[in-house]
């Protein structure tokens, strides 16, 4: 047979013949020695049958004898994962194999996981050895439970909440640690003893960490690491606390809160007043509220309701033994165990506010007063709000939700403002009003849920900033996503924003004031006659960047703007005039007085689907508007136009696409000037540069395949987009009244611009037809 295609098990019987030899020699018994008949046996094993180890455990093996590594075989369902064994030898002098074997004798054996052991119970693994005499050990056979199941850690107090200066942090671990494990980091460290360890349910599964003296006021963080007794790793756990001089408790009388004790955690207070006046005597302090329903009367002679404490903030949502703690109550549910709800049973009207509240905030209060984690339920009384804040208070309102809808007697308020307080991520729900504000009063509104027959109302020269909510009006005559009037001057950016279903529903209504109106959402609702946004003569907005439909009225506008005595800009905005019978993207109204410039630039304007009439923009009433670098286009299968002028005298249209209008590109409602045209457009006295040419969109009526809804509408310019659309437009960086380097986007306009909402920078388009 050639050498080279020899098997490499040719050498086996080679060496088993010295192995025979050697076994053949005679010579005492045991030990390995020449004549040796005698089984080994296992002396010790660190992990019988039936324990339970950790997923990096190593199983140690010792023989009463030196043992032939070249004869073990491992089975079961474990072997595959382990390492193959490690061998160690036991004696000064190991023994080693007769001539010709390749390895030194060992009576230990270890075997570990290559990574680590899968976890479960049941889980095998068997041993086949032989010593060197080639005597063979009894198989040994393990069967293990493999714990792989990482330990969790809670804080007590409950992470995200609040810790007294001179009280202890404990932490409780879901199985027995090894304490010598334990790695602490972050500022609350250098101030901490030792860590004590002690028994909860489970050896070592507690560690409480005591402050040396004190420790240090404010927020505070600790990050724990730490392995179990089988040296499963906790996930890095990280604990961020606020120190606060002292803490109050309050529990319902049903859970042992009274009035005349301490309120300590042990023996609470019973009802929150209580627990402000005795939190009083820290600097700072808070309030914690366990669950249940706590009464309050806001018209009684003495009135019992919440009211707030510079410095003293209150939370709600935690559980009976406050080892828990559940900080935004569900809205309008009460099923959750740790809602904490204040109610008011006022039946008279209140003598100190223009209304009967929940909760009030008087004085010089600052935003380090906190209501948070509360649900709020207005009495039955006409002019009840769940929150009133006073004149020059400025508290933060966050987390809680709050009811002022089944109110039926009167107005009723989510909150009444007249402060500037911080209104953060509530639920609001008012009866009239979701959030009222009145007076010199510049509250923050950000990510709250917002409802009411007017969800927002600003008025009398207040400047709040409404940011990142979801706001919607209600029912009624008339309902009201935003209403605005008598000088009030919002900044309203990033909200979704709708109508209602009033039987005159508006998005935004401005009847006075210069609100800046960016980046919304915002529709018109499902009104009779539904608006996206209605601008009177006493208004000046800013509208730019957003989306806004007219909705699904019979009248259904995306704008309704009646011309005052400043300029509006409107411009990059993506609108549609919805669904209606009568649809229009934008309306230019006839004021009664005075008169105005409308701005209308770079928007793309659909003037909707409506089945007797779709118009893109339509002026009826007098001043000047210019209409320039918009795309303007109709749906629908009425009468369809493009621009209709009915009474302005002087219009400037510049630099548009007006596609898709087969009715007609431009009327003024005479048999004259209805022009199907482009041409005849640009013949107009003020008629320059406009095209009518499919713009090519990235998916004009989206996925949905019905236009009016602007969610999913994708009206990007494309690559197969025409040039004279995505270069046709002027260059408007500075030549109007307020700005816009960039588009809807955000993305900057380079020259030559794009016509409509959207730019395509770098691309210059087909320039085939």
């Amino acid at each position: 047979m050639d050498r080279m295609s020899r098997s490499p098990f040719s050498a086996v019987p080679a060496l088993l013949t010295v192995l025979l030899a050697a076994c053949s020699s005679g010579g005492s018994s045991g030990g390995g020695a020449p004549g040796d008949t005698t089984a080994p046996v296992v002396s010790t094993i660190n992990l019988p049958s039936g324990s339970t180890l950790g997923p990096g455990a190593q199983i140690v093996v010792t023989f009463n004898e030196p043992m032939n590594p070249l004869s073990l075989r491992l089975g079961g369902t474990m072997a595959a994962e382990s390492n193959g064994g490690v061998w160690a030898a036991l004696l000064s002098s190991p023994t080693t194999m007769a001539a010709g074997a390749s390895a030194t004798t060992s009576e230990r054996l270890t075997i570990g996981p290559v990574t680590q052991w899968t976890g479960g119970p049941d889980r095998t693994l068997s041993i086949d050895v032989k010593d060197v005499a080639g005597n063979a050990l009894d198989t040994v056979h393990l069967s293990v439970t493999v714990d792989a199941t990482l330990p969790t850690a809670a804080v007590d107090p409950p992470n995200g909440t609040f810790l007294a200066k001179d009280a202890p942090l404990t932490i409780v671990f879901s199985e027995s640690m090894n304490p010598a494990t334990l790695a602490l980091d972050g500022d609350l460290v250098p101030e901490a003893t030792a860590a004590v360890w002690s028994t909860t349910t489970q050896p070592d599964d507690t560690a409480t960490l005591a402050p040396s003296t004190t420790w240090t006021l404010g927020p505070r963080t600790l990050t724990v690491e730490a392995n179990d007794a089988l040296g499963n790793p906790l996930n890095t756990f990280h604990v961020s606390l606020v120190v606060v001089d002292g803490i109050i408790y309050v529990s319902t009388p049903g859970d042992g809160g009274d009035d005349g004790q301490p309120g300590t955690k042990q023996a609470p207070k019973a009802t929150i007043p209580a627990g402000i006046a005795a939190a009083a005597a820290f600097s700072p302090g808070v309030v914690l509220v366990s669950h249940g329903t706590h009464p309050v009367d806001s018209g009684a002679t003495t009135p019992t309701h919440v009211v707030l404490a510079e410095g003293i903030s209150v939370y709600g949502g935690y559980s009976a033994d406050f080892s828990r703690r559940d900080p935004v109550p569900p809205a309008m549910d009460i099923s959750e165990a740790n809602t904490t709800i204040i109610v008011d049973v006022s039946t008279a009207r209140a003598a100190t506010a223009r209304t009967n509240s929940v909760v009030e905030a008087n004085g010089p209060i600052t935003a380090a007063t906190v209501l948070d984690g509360f649900l709020l339920r207005v009495g039955g009384v006409s002019a009840s709000s769940g929150i009133y804040i006073h004149f020059q208070a400025s508290p933060t309102v966050q987390h809680n939700t709050i009811d002022a809808g089944s109110n039926t007697t009167g107005n009723s308020f989510g909150i009444f403002s007249l402060g500037n307080p911080t209104i953060q991520n509530n639920t609001i729900t008012g009866g009239s009003v979701g959030i009222q504000i009145e007076g010199y009063s510049a509250p923050s509104i950000r990510n709250n849920t917002i409802e009411g027959t007017t969800g927002i109302y600003s008025e009398y020269s207040s400047a709040p900033s409404i940011r990142n909510n979801t706001i919607s009006g209600g029912s009624g005559a008339s309902s009201y996503g935003i209403l605005i009037t008598q000088f009030s001057s919002p900044t309203i950016e990033n909200n979704t924003i709708t109508g209602g279903s009033g039987r005159n529903s508006h998005g935004i209504m401005t009847l006075g004031g210069s609100p800046s109106i960016k980046s919304n959402t915002i529709s018109g609702g499902n009104g009779d006659s539904s608006y996206g946004i209605v601008i009177t003569q006493l208004s000046s907005p800013t509208i730019e960047n957003n989306t806004i439909a007219g909705g699904s009225g019979d009248s259904s506008y995306g704008i309704v703007f009646t011309p005052g005595s400043g300029s509006t800009p409107i411009q990059n905005n993506s609108i549609s005039g919805g669904s209606g019978t009568y649809s229009y993207g934008i309306q230019i109204r006839f004021p009664s007085t005075g008169s105005g410039l409308p701005e209308i630039r770079n928007n793309t304007i659909d003037g909707g689907s409506g089945a007797t009439q779709a118009i893109g923009i339509d002026m009826s009433g007098r001043g000047t508007p210019m209409i320039q670098n918009n795309i303007v286009f109709t749906s629908g299968n009425g009468q369809r136009y493009c621009l209709y002028n009915l009474a302005v005298f002087t219009i400037v249209v510049f630099n548009n696409d007006l596609f898709d209008c087969p009715t007609a590109l431009y009327s003024d409602g005479s048999t004259l000037y209805t022009l199907t045209d482009i041409s005849g457009v640009n013949s107009l006295p003020y008629g320059r540069n406009n095209v009518s040419i499919d713009p090519q969109f990235a998916d004009r009526d989206g996925p949905d395949h019905q236009i009016t809804s602007m969610e999913d509408n994708d009206w990007h310019l494309t690559a197969s987009s025409h040039a004279s659309v995505t270069q046709g437009g002027l260059d408007l960086s500075a030549a109007f009244t307020a700005a816009f380097p960039t588009d809807q986007d955000g993305t900057t306009r380079t020259a030559p611009w794009s016509m409509g909402a959207y730019e395509l920078d770098g691309q210059g388009g087909t320039t085939e037809f």
